[in-house]
């Protein structure tokens, strides 16, 4: 993964609070514990009774509804299916039927962040289709099953913010339940520094609402143990009392990135947690041994009977409350397991047991994938439990030049499966605001990416520490625009030949073609260059330093393709920052043979040419 040196130093050491990850080994100074005290529990009786009733908000289809169940059992631990296993099956149209586990909820103000009511029982549910509905509440777990009276429900159609439905894995892509066009164009979110919750939802609303004000959507969100993890060294295992506010934080993230069309990524566990290489948490992980747990190493989490239930409880409650949400794109098991030292032949089988698991709880099926760190090498997106690949990429080369290498590789390594570039950077560093103020590294990136055969563009890692200081998130708005009405995964990665100081990636259909084409000196290392020479220009001049970073402009480039059906072809020459026409024109392709003149460029351009 990434680089987040000393921010737990500056931060302190309780409620959410960022941690570091470093690809030397750099962990955070200490681990957050941002769980707030539980207050004491009443004493257990069994249930006698069970009601179930519409929460605020007439349900609609595709969007998410609450209902609150009601009951007058208490239990020692309400997160423990064995003393309470609380269900809701809804039954509709067409004989439609989704069972969903109901969970704990906590209440909160969000002005204060403080306990608002009493904890009681909620299910949350995502009506396929609308029409009549019944739902009905069951409590097993005692000598007879508790059921409640049948709940009728009119559900309506579909808003306008929920009619595309959710995110599938489709045709070598992502395409939406009404079969509309998913193609991922945005950057890491994962978690916010700030300790009190007001402001970590002011950071979220801040970033997400830049990010889909720009057209960006999508994201990664981490249930790390310094964000929205469920349980740590403040909870123990398997009770979640004390990270009801956490949980009710991602509730409020979620939502806010579904109001601005963004679609999120949520990870389950991350790699240092179980590491004692990476970022270690190992120390303070309540599977530790040493913490009451029932691991000796870390390794064990896969394999151990205890650690799996334990871990089974928890993604009951997870799907339980988020799996229904809109802003739901997909599952990721683990951030770069490949940094703790479990093996692909213990994690296959833990893979294919969790599937089971999640799927039982999750009705809707959301897609599921799991990613590796910049530089390792797994096959295991193979598994049929695995929807698509995920990958990182860290690396100070020109992703002009280098991008669709890798993408074949790590496209090969998943078998056909679309390959999401979710994390990207230079280094294990932030890029430097002063060398490049414009975010020309993640520019390239985003675009390269999606040139080279992934299935995203690349989504940059240094959201706070660089995104936000340079005002970069407009990046994406270029890709988003330029990729309307296109089907990345219609298209084959082809090479392309180019003469002049320019680089060139495109791809490839039978009627059409996209291409990027850019200047060779629009790169990071171009612009750190010119910085260099501009400081050394203020010093010669006792100056202040002026810098504004301007490639060479490139005249007279042409751009030759192979492989293309004889006859014309209309070409359309597109601006990268926002989609405005440069140039057009028409071209004949002879012998399967195209060459085309680029028009004169200072950073980038993009072609569409179709017959």
């Amino acid at each position: 993964m990434v680089t987040r040196r000393a921010v737990l130093a500056a931060a302190g050491t309780a409620g959410l609070a960022v941690a570091g990850c470093t690809p030397d080994g750099d962990g955070p100074a200490a681990t957050p514990t941002p769980g707030e005290a539980p207050p004491p529990p009443p004493s257990p009786r069994p249930a006698t009774t069970v009601a179930l009733r519409a929460g605020a908000g007439a349900p609609s289809a595709r969007g998410v509804s609450a209902f609150v169940v009601d009951t007058d059992g208490v239990w020692a631990n309400p997160y423990d299916p064995a003393q309470v296993d609380l269900t809701v099956t809804f039954a509709g149209p067409n004989k439609a039927e989704l069972t969903v586990p109901a969970f704990s909820f906590q209440d909160y103000e969000p002005a204060t962040g403080a306990r608002l009511g009493e904890p009681h029982w909620l299910v949350r549910v995502a009506f396929p289709v609308p029409g009549r509905w019944t739902a009905t509440a069951t409590l097993a777990g005692g000598a007879k099953p508790l059921v409640s009276a049948p709940l009728s429900l009119d559900v309506g159609p579909a808003a306008e913010a929920d009619a595309r439905g959710f995110v599938r894995v489709a045709g070598g892509g992502f395409r939406y339940d009404n079969g509309s066009v998913f193609h991922p164009v945005g950057a890491n979110i994962c978690w916010s520094r700030e300790t009190d919750p007001v402001k970590v939802l002011a950071d979220f609303d801040r970033w997400l609402g830049k990010l889909g004000g720009f057209g960006g959507n999508a994201t990664r969100v981490w249930m790390a143990a310094w964000s929205f993890a469920l349980e740590w060294k403040d909870t123990g295992l398997g009770d979640y009392t004390a990270r009801l506010r956490q949980a009710w934080l991602l509730d409020q993230v979620l939502d806010r990135a579904h109001r601005q069309g963004i679609r999120v990524m949520l990870v389950l566990v991350n790699h240092g947690q179980f590491s004692r290489s990476y970022n270690t948490e190992w120390a303070d992980n309540p599977y530790n041994r040493a913490n009451g747990g029932p691991l000796a190493e870390p390794e064990q989490f896969v394999t151990d009977e205890a650690a799996q239930a334990l871990f089974e409880r928890r993604l009951r409650y997870v799907a339980g409350r988020w799996a229904a949400h809109p802003a739901l794109w997909c599952w990721e098991w683990w951030n770069e397991v490949s940094l703790t030292p479990i093996s692909d032949a213990a994690l296959a089988p833990w893979i294919t047991r969790m599937t089971r698991v999640l799927r039982r709880h999750d009705p809707y099926r959301r897609p599921i994938t799991n990613s590796y760190a910049s530089g390792a090498t797994s096959t295991i997106w193979r598994l049929p439990e695995l929807d698509f690949a995920c990958t990182h990429l860290y690396s100070a080369d020109d992703a002009g030049r280098r991008m669709a290498e890798f993408a074949a590789s790590e496209r090969a390594n998943a078998a056909g499966k679309p390959v999401v570039l979710a994390e990207y950077g230079a280094s294990g560093g932030a890029d430097d605001p002063g060398t490049d103020p414009e975010a020309i590294g993640w520019h390239n990136g985003l675009w390269a990416a999606a040139f080279s055969g992934f299935a995203s563009g690349a989504m940059y890692w240094w959201w706070d520490e660089y995104l936000e200081k340079v005002d970069g998130w407009r990046q994406v708005n270029g890709l988003v625009e330029f990729l309307k009405g296109e089907r990345l995964a219609d298209y084959t990665p082809t090479p392309a030949t180019v003469s002049g100081d320019v680089v060139a990636l495109a791809l490839t259909s039978r009627r059409r073609v996209l291409a990027w084409v850019r200047a060779g000196e629009y790169t990071v290392a171009g612009a750190r260059a010119a910085y260099t020479e501009a400081v050394k220009d203020a010093l010669r001049r006792n100056a202040e330093l002026a810098y504004s970073y301007q490639p060479p402009t490139v005249s007279g480039a042409a751009l030759s393709l192979t492989g293309l059906a004889d006859g014309v072809w209309r070409a359309r020459w597109l601006t990268c920052d926002g989609g405005t026409e440069v140039a057009r024109g028409e071209a004949r392709v002879t012998g399967g043979k195209l060459t085309l003149a680029v028009p004169t460029l200072v950073r980038d351009i993009a072609l569409k040419l179709e017959r």
